[in-house]
């Protein structure tokens, strides 16, 4: 299982390198997710995957990874909130070669609040 690099005690930042695909698993909360994580050259964007790593069970499949938006609030899975961060603040999304090194992605705890996050980097949450 992958140790983030950045913990706090609200959140953490995922792992996402910039190799291509990506697959990890990582803890958040009390449970363990299975994360994938490809490159769509049609569109230009990163898609991911979430799924229990034990039975392979999908969670959320084909989610787009963009900046300003709670990626899990519309699945309302009540595993807290995961937000992708420019830490460039220029407001570039996700390239081929940015992920895992100026654009990142960070899980935050259920009942937690992003504001400070949020408030450090130029993206708006939604």
């Amino acid at each position: 299982m992958f140790r983030a690099s950045r913990v706090s005690a609200s959140g953490l930042e995922l792992p996402p390198s910039t190799d291509r695909p990506q697959s990890f698993t990582t803890q958040l909360g009390s449970a363990v997710y299975q994360f994938d994580l490809r490159w769509n050259d049609r569109s230009n964007v990163w898609t991911m995957d979430i799924s229990d790593p034990v039975s392979g069970n999908p969670i959320v499949s084909g989610l787009a990874v963009v900046l300003g938006a709670d990626l899990l609030k519309p699945y309302a899975l009540g595993i807290g909130t995961l937000i992708v961060v420019d830490e460039t603040s220029t407001n570039t999304e996700a390239a081929l070669d940015s992920l895992g090194s100026s654009v990142n992605l960070y899980w935050v705890s259920p009942g937690c609040s992003v504001g400070r996050l949020s408030r450090k980097h130029s993206g708006r949450l939604k």
